[in-house]
């Protein structure tokens, strides 16, 4: 961290972004470093939170604190330029301290998945306005693919539509009284493909703080993105031809053709990479 520091100070192109992998194998004295750092310069905080919801006695213990979220927010590193990676069992207090601050979360639902973490909510981030973006975390995940993973994020949205994921409000400490330490009941959301892909693009920049940058194709931004073919795959390409065939029209004919790219494309999808205008990647068929 001094190093970092120092950097900060002296280089004036310094990197503006900083990722804390979990809050739980640091210290007092880390916390008061990060904290320094994000008070000298803003930056784009990115942490890991939320990945269990069983008790911590490092937390309650060493800083009096009943959340993971709130030791952070303690030490002001809860901004609207930090995301939290998972954001999976969230209390009321945590969804207040989110919101409160307009800090993020990145849903990362192959990582969950393969983890057994848990589900997302996705219900309870839009009741209680809090922005959230897709991420892969291959480190946990299974998939670079930001396509792929947007089928994910579909069938973890189904799987409350046969039971309802949590039923009742859920304590965080065994004999808690306080209501804003418990965890909401947890239900189903379907998004549209449209959703689906605008948490993709736009939805995702914006909730990193980089709408002024990428997202999408206005005048001005960079363009970093990525060309799809949804040709390249014959499952994919078929359904798509039936899309067409079914007279489908307007947005109707849109939205089914995104969902089908999102549950079914593969990784040859991507025909070509740009990065700031500048083609990277080219697939030679």
């Amino acid at each position: 961290l001094e190093t970092y520091v120092k950097l900060l100070k002296e280089a004036p192109n310094s990197p503006e972004g900083l990722q804390v992998r979990f809050h739980t194998h640091a210290n007092e004295n880390l916390e008061t470093s990060l904290e320094s750092i994000t008070n000298f310069k803003k930056l784009a905080i990115r942490y890991y939170n939320g990945t269990r919801n069983r008790k911590d006695g490092f937390l309650k213990k060493i800083l009096q604190a009943k959340t993971q979220l709130e030791i952070f927010d303690l030490y002001g590193l809860v901004t609207s330029s930090s995301s939290f990676a998972h954001n999976i069992h969230l209390t009321y207090k945590d969804y207040e301290i989110l919101s409160g601050r307009k800090a993020s979360s990145c849903h990362c639902p192959t990582s969950n998945l393969f983890l057994g973490s848990g589900f997302f909510d996705i219900k309870n981030h839009i009741a209680r306005n809090v922005s959230f973006g897709i991420g892969t975390d291959v480190g946990g995940g299974t998939s670079f693919s930001l396509v792929n993973t947007l089928g994910e994020v579909y069938k973890v949205g189904m799987i409350g539509s046969l039971a309802t994921m949590q039923s009742n409000e859920v304590p965080m400490w065994p004999n808690e009284t306080d209501k804003s330490y418990y965890f909401p009941v947890k239900e189903a959301y379907h998004l549209s493909p449209l959703k689906h892909w605008f948490l993709l693009t736009l939805g995702g920049a914006q909730s990193l703080g980089l709408e002024q940058h990428v997202g999408n194709f206005a005048t001005g931004k960079e363009a970093d993105f990525v060309v799809l073919d949804w040709t390249a795959s014959s499952v994919l390409r078929d359904r798509i031809k039936r899309i067409g065939a079914n007279q489908r029209r307007g947005i109707r004919k849109l939205e089914e053709t995104l969902f089908a790219i999102q549950t079914l494309a593969q990784d040859n999808i991507v025909k070509a990479t740009y990065v700031m205008g500048k083609c990277q990647y080219l697939r030679h068929d």
